[in-house]
């Protein structure tokens, strides 16, 4: 939580700055410099982390079955990859777009 809190004052101060910093957010899949997007990934980060810490039922990982452990495995690599998906198909149409003026 504490490195959470620490990379939105990383990237608060890279946005009041104006410094174009490669974000690395997911390594060299992505190409993306910090800026908002990169506040509201790791926004999107601690919401759920603030649900299970302060959540009055405990969510215990052994309570659920084998089975929809690997569903939720598997639905939040396919939402990584979707994004990394969007995030290539938005890079391609800006380069095309500057390669025809």
């Amino acid at each position: 939580m504490v490195m959470c809190f620490s990379f939105i004052c990383v990237v608060l101060y890279s946005l009041k700055k104006s410094q174009k910093v490669k974000c690395n957010c997911f390594g060299n899949l992505t190409e993306e410099k910090i800026g908002i997007n990169t506040f509201i990934h790791i926004v999107l980060l601690i919401i759920p982390t603030l649900y299970i810490l302060f959540s009055e039922e405990k969510l215990l990982i052994l309570k659920h079955s084998f089975t929809e452990v690997g569903y939720a495995i598997f639905l939040n690599v396919g939402l990584f990859m979707a994004y990394i998906l969007i995030s290539s198909m938005k890079k391609f149409h800006d380069a095309i777009k500057m390669s025809s003026y």
